[in-house]
């Protein structure tokens, strides 16, 4: 039997367009199979933390380092939700955003920054 006659797929959320889940979306065709994704971000563009030294020393300008989350999310067929994570019930495996909005998840990434 295939995997989706047997199960649905996991509810994988993202919460944060930070480093660490820019290199989970790059990897993200091998994980569509197996799970629906959704990255709920405040804000559509992010700075990448790894040049950031750069942009201070003047070595690169903010447009060099800014990517637009929803438009990566589109390439990659994953679900954007603009918005912040006000609530986290670990029991029920949902998260709750400030758009009044709640998700499911069975796995959850926590990449929110200092």
């Amino acid at each position: 039997m295939k995997q989706s006659q047997t199960r649905s797929k996991l509810k994988l959320i993202l919460v944060g367009g930070g480093h660490a889940h820019i290199h989970v979306m790059h990897q993200i065709r091998q994980l569509q199979p197996l799970a629906d994704v959704l990255l709920i971000s405040p804000a559509r563009e992010q700075l990448y933390s790894g040049m950031a030294s750069g942009f201070v020393e003047g070595i690169y300008q903010a447009g060099d380092i800014t990517f637009d989350l929803a438009s990566i999310c589109e390439q990659m067929q994953i679900h954007w939700v603009r918005g912040r994570v006000c609530d986290i019930n670990a029991d029920a495996q949902v998260v709750s955003v400030d758009n009044g909005e709640t998700y499911p998840y069975d796995v959850l990434s926590l990449n929110t920054g200092s």
